[in-house]
């Protein structure tokens, strides 16, 4: 539940945003692609999780005015369809902000790659036709991230500090716009020296900071003149509100064989808190 604070929803909020499941009964207003038995994957929407509601239950009730319900491309297996949902969407949201469109021919560099949001974004990013993707990871990621479309990665626990090596290696062929996908506020603040006087800085993250400094610098970011100290590059962030558009889109790309989640392992329904419980204790230790 990291997308609403718990301060904003009820105390026994159920978790996770995004689902994959098989239609058991519909109501009357249904649109005729959506049957009974038709598999479909999506997003709750945000103001449904404000009240409480999740995806991690046996079954769910959705609205098709305000959830996001697409039926699961047939090269799709289930558990694929359940990953790919929020990191689609964040991706449709990045390059319909940050200006990226098929055939782009963009420098780009991505922050924090190997994440759910990194994975699915590359892979969005490489089917657009970019010059060159850069990544952001750990060296034992490395791998993963290149065969998902990153041409070059760098490891950003390395001693010499990522902006500086960014620099060096592309001071004199900068990136056009930057993806950061954890929400590294020094990064931006040094973005001059690998970014591009038109580029722009894109984040979608908060894993840094946390919300509340993340927000604050959302606003300073946009509204700090450079005559004060403010960043002479373009801060872009949004929220995760997508309309109908966004879920075609993800569909396309999935059943175009362009997308697919990248899995570890998949559990049962009755290990999910445990197995969410360990996740979260190996974000605060790394």
């Amino acid at each position: 539940m990291r997308l609403i604070p718990s301060m904003f929803r009820p105390k026994d909020s159920i978790p996770a945003p995004e689902y994959s499941g098989t239609i058991v009964a519909i109501g009357s207003s249904v649109p005729t692609h959506l049957t009974v038995d038709t598999r479909v994957f999506g997003v709750i929407d945000t103001k449904a999780l404000l009240t409480g509601a999740g995806a991690l239950c046996e079954y769910i009730c959705l609205s098709t005015t305000t959830d996001v319900i697409m039926p699961v491309p047939e090269n799709c297996t289930m558990e694929e369809a359940g990953g790919i949902s929020v990191g689609g969407i964040m991706a449709y949201l990045i390059c319909k902000n940050g200006g990226i469109s098929e055939n782009c021919d963009m420098r780009m560099l991505v922050n924090g790659a190997s994440g759910g949001c990194g994975t699915i974004f590359l892979q969005v990013a490489k089917a657009m036709g970019p010059k060159q993707i850069v990544a952001t990871c750990s060296t034992p990621n490395f791998e993963l991230v290149k065969s998902l479309g990153a041409d070059k990665a760098f490891d950003y626990r390395d001693e010499k500090l990522l902006h500086q090596r960014l620099a060096q290696e592309f001071g004199d062929r900068k990136f056009d716009i930057v993806v950061d996908l954890v929400g590294a506020q020094e990064l931006y603040n040094k973005s001059p020296s690998f970014l591009k006087e038109a580029g722009v800085y894109v984040n979608i993250g908060d894993f840094t900071h946390g919300l509340w400094i993340t927000m604050f610098y959302w606003i300073m970011n946009c509204l700090r003149p450079v005559w004060l100290g403010g960043t002479p590059r373009k801060w872009i962030m949004f929220g995760p509100a997508a309309g109908p558009e966004a879920g075609v889109w993800v569909q396309n790309l999935v059943a175009e064989g362009k997308v697919k989640a990248v899995i570890d392992r998949s559990v049962a329904f009755d290990q999910v808190l445990e197995v969410g419980s360990n996740l979260e204790k190996s974000d605060s230790s790394s």
